[in-house]
């Protein structure tokens, strides 16, 4: 038997998951926030300031900016490397 995605992920709720036209998926969590980019979990200034959020929403913009949405500390954009709230 295969585990959950959750079990994986180390998360208990997963709100979002996102895949990017690169093939990139992001899974938004009451954890948190993880990319798995080319089958491996990568940390970046996104997986770091929200890795204790509640991550409820994603979306990628038409521009390529990632938009994070969240409980309590309101919405994050992730452009070219810069991510800002």
């Amino acid at each position: 038997m295969l585990p959950s995605i959750d079990t994986v992920l180390g998360y208990t709720t997963i709100r979002d998951v996102l895949s990017e036209g690169d093939g990139d998926l992001w899974v938004a969590a009451a954890e948190g926030v993880k990319l798995l980019h080319k089958g491996t979990f990568q940390e970046n200034s996104v997986t770091n300031r929200l890795g204790q959020e509640k991550v409820l929403t994603l979306c990628e913009d038409s521009t390529g900016g990632m938009w994070f949405g969240t409980e309590d500390d309101g919405i994050f954009l992730w452009r070219n490397g810069s991510l800002s709230h």
